[in-house]
């Protein structure tokens, strides 16, 4: 970790990426991770068997042109989150969820990653396409991760409040109540060794 400072990028590293897994091909996917790895909860393509793995989301049922024009596009600008665009895209898993099935779906184009909220964009999307989407949207059923009991989406979130969240249409604000960003940075301090 020489010469690493904690606000820095990978890219500022200047350094080769190495994959850290065959799903995060590019160092912009380590930065939607957050974001897109909530899919995995859900039968919704997180983009595994396309080259843009963890990047983008997307379901057969989902028309994104329409939809994003027609309905997303002001649920972004009201939610006040920033540092990104959604992409319209159409894209087809060649293994994973949806496989060989043309998926309508979005790819996340960070534009700030200062003022980007990864996690926050993530339940977001998943709230908008959870309501747009209806009886063709699922949370994914146990077992996930070694674990039979739990549904995956709460296993992923660290509880059930965030899935309730997306099934009652609760505002983004509401997600504050789910942080507790000051006692996290005090313990985060205690343990950080770069």
């Amino acid at each position: 970790m020489i010469n690493w400072k904690r606000e820095m990028y990978f890219e500022d590293t200047k350094l080769p990426w190495l994959l850290p897994s065959p799903n995060i091909a590019r160092s912009e996917s380590a930065c939607t991770f957050p974001a897109i790895v909530l899919f995995e909860g859900t039968n919704l393509s997180e983009g595994r068997g396309t080259t843009q793995p963890l990047e983008i989301v997307g379901h057969p049922k989902i028309n994104p042109f329409l939809l994003f024009s027609n309905h997303l596009f002001n649920s972004i600008k009201e939610s006040k989150l920033e540092g990104f665009v959604l992409r319209p895209i159409t894209f087809t898993p060649t293994f994973d969820k949806n496989h060989n099935e043309v998926c309508g779906g979005f790819q996340i184009h960070i534009t700030n990653k200062t003022i980007f909220k990864p996690w926050r964009v993530g339940q977001l999307v998943i709230r908008e396409l959870y309501n747009h989407l209806e009886n063709d949207f699922k949370w994914r059923s146990p077992p996930f991760e070694y674990n039979y009991t739990q549904l995956p989406i709460d296993i992923i979130n660290g509880s059930n409040k965030l899935r309730h969240w997306v099934e009652k249409n609760e505002s983004v604000e509401t997600l504050d109540s789910f942080e507790n960003l000051k006692d996290y940075k005090l313990q985060l301090e205690e343990i950080k060794i770069y």
